[in-house]
């Protein structure tokens, strides 16, 4: 599991409905599940991914972080 923490539960929302546009599964966890300003997405990484998938994965929080 790799969370990215991002504080913010709009955010997380957002992000994860960014990268499920892009093909990928990412669960924004919100208060009460953790503590209120830690919200986060958690992303399950696994051996079956491919190489792809994970530059798949960059490319799109590069596309997210970049304005």
């Amino acid at each position: 599991i790799l969370p990215i923490l991002l504080g913010d539960p709009k955010q997380a929302l957002a992000l994860a409905q960014w990268l499920e546009t892009a093909g990928i599964l990412a669960l924004a966890i919100r208060a009460p599940t953790v503590p209120r300003g830690s919200d986060r997405l958690r992303l399950a990484l696994s051996s079956a991914h491919r190489p792809e998938d994970y530059q798949r994965l960059m490319d799109a929080l590069r596309q997210w972080l970049t304005p």
